[in-house]
Formats: C-alpha cells, sequence, structure tokens
C-alpha cells in the first residue's frame, strides 16, 4: 500500500483517516466523498502526507464548519484542489519543488568555490606565515647577545636607565 498515489474511498461510510493515511505516504490524491468524517481530529494524518496535492471531502460532516477551508489549508499547505477548488495551478508544488532544488545544486556549486577561496585564502596564509618566519630567522640571526654588547650590556644609544 506504500506505492499507492490515489487514496478513493467515497461513500463507504468512512469516519477517520487514522491508521489508514500514514501507511501511504505517496499519496497524492485523496477521494473520500458522501463519508461520515466529522472532525479535524480524525484528519490529522493527512498532515503527514508530504506529496498531497488534492482531496475532495465533499458530502462529509466536516465541510459545513465555517473555517473548513482554512483548517484543511492549514494541515497542508502545499495543497493545489480542496473539493474541487483550484487554490494552486496544478502542479505548481512540484515546480516549486524542482526550483528549490536547482538552487540547491547551484548553492552546492557556490560552495565548491567558496571552498576553493577557502582553500586559496589559506595557502596565502601559510605563505605569508613563511615569510615572517623567515625574516624572524634572519632578524634573530643578526642581533648580538646581550653578553657580547659594550658598556655591560646595555646598547650604545641608552643613556640611563629609569628604575621605578
Amino acid at each position: 500500500m506504500s506505492f499507492l498515489s490515489t487514496f478513493s474511498a467515497n461513500r463507504c461510510d468512512l469516519s477517520s483517516f487514522v491508521g489508514i493515511i500514514s501507511k501511504m505516504p505517496r499519496i497524492s490524491i485523496v477521494n473520500a466523498t458522501y463519508n461520515n468524517i466529522e472532525d479535524f481530529e480524525s484528519m490529522i494524518e493527512i498532515e503527514e502526507l508530504d506529496r498531497l496535492a488534492e482531496i475532495d471531502l465533499s458530502g462529509n460532516p466536516c465541510t459545513e464548519y465555517e473555517d473548513f477551508k482554512d483548517l484543511i489549508l492549514n494541515l497542508v499547505p502545499h495543497l493545489e484542489v480542496l473539493n474541487n477548488q483550484v487554490f494552486a495551478e496544478p502542479g505548481s508544488r512540484f515546480k516549486m519543488e524542482t526550483e528549490i532544488l536547482e538552487r540547491l545544486l547551484n548553492k552546492k556549486g557556490e560552495d565548491t568555490s567558496k571552498e576553493d577561496k577557502i582553500k586559496s585564502t589559506k595557502k596565502k596564509i601559510e605563505e605569508m606565515q613563511n615569510t615572517i618566519d623567515k625574516t624572524q630567522l634572519e632578524c634573530t640571526s643578526k642581533l648580538k647577545p646581550i653578553t657580547e654588547l659594550d658598556d655591560g650590556g646595555v646598547p650604545d644609544d641608552v643613556t640611563s636607565v629609569n628604575e621605578s
């Protein structure tokens, strides 16, 4: 049952989707007209159907609620058709998913170029660190140890030392 794409149970005295719909995660169309579905708790599982595009509950007591449409659309915000009323262009959800996938693929390409930039920057930092290390080594080798300085270790340009 997990491969079904359409669930149709018209005039079957169906009162709930609980335990039924969850076993069919690939459902994109639910046709359950003229049954006995009264409350929204019995339909809560439809929010788990990521592929649900169309649902027809005409003739069920739940459709008489004032906020029926809003409640269903809150459960299934990607719904395209409810009781034969079109809310979104058929197939628009799949177009949106395709656009999202394309953006993710493009972003992955951008991430790759970002990774290349990071590697390049790290390499430049290493080169700069090597240059700094060489410069420090050259400077250190040119310095005389304190014991080799004239005047008891005080450089020539220092005339007095202040003690605090």
